[in-house]
């Protein structure tokens, strides 16, 4: 998740789009777009980078650089997601495609 970024109430998820849109759904939620699509098997993934803002490393700049893996673990267990690799990856393809739009700006 985009620091700053607050999910709006009316948001409204449907469970149809393939892995790898993934990131694509997932850029389209961060900037506003309103719906967008996410397969059952990914939405725990997504409801936990949703929830992870806190979680990024920054650089020195300020840049954010990784999430925080550890962290999101925890944040995992919390909220009762699985940590496996399909989740892992899943939150990697996203982390990715929030790092390569920010690399562009």
């Amino acid at each position: 998740m985009l620091p700053g970024f607050t999910p709006r109430p009316s948001l409204s998820v449907h469970l149809h789009t393939p892995r790898k849109k993934l990131a694509a759904a997932t850029l389209h939620l961060l900037e506003g777009g309103g719906e967008c699509s996410v397969l059952p098997r990914n939405w725990d993934a997504v409801r936990l980078f949703a929830a992870s803002a806190t979680q990024w490393r920054r650089r020195p700049s300020g840049v954010l650089a990784a999430l925080d893996y550890r962290g999101v673990q925890s944040l995992a267990e919390g909220m009762e997601v699985a940590w496996n690799p399909e989740t892992v990856g899943a939150l990697r393809e996203m982390e990715a495609a929030v790092l390569e739009r920010l690399s562009g700006e």
